[in-house]
């Protein structure tokens, strides 16, 4: 078990879901109402988001929230999910 006070990193899938839809970093971050330059450094695990903004991506992706973000050494499977504009 590891010490509370441990720092968890965490990686994402959300590279590969925006391009699954087809969407731009600045696409993509109007749809979270953030800047684009947030969106990118989240997506490459540079910034964390907000709880809120995790759930609001998971359920923008159709996903559960631990289907998008894991933790580092965790590599939860790439699914295609049905995407109705």
């Amino acid at each position: 078990m590891r010490p509370a006070n441990t720092p968890v990193t965490t990686r994402n899938h959300l590279e590969f879901y925006r391009r699954l839809r087809g969407l731009n970093y600045h696409t993509a971050s109007q749809q979270f109402g953030v800047k684009w330059e947030t969106y990118k450094r989240i997506e490459l695990n540079e910034k964390s988001p907000s709880l809120e903004q995790a759930y609001a991506m998971a359920d923008f992706f159709g996903l559960a929230l631990n289907e998008l973000f894991f933790r580092e050494g965790e590599n939860p499977p790439l699914r295609l999910v049905e995407h109705h504009p």
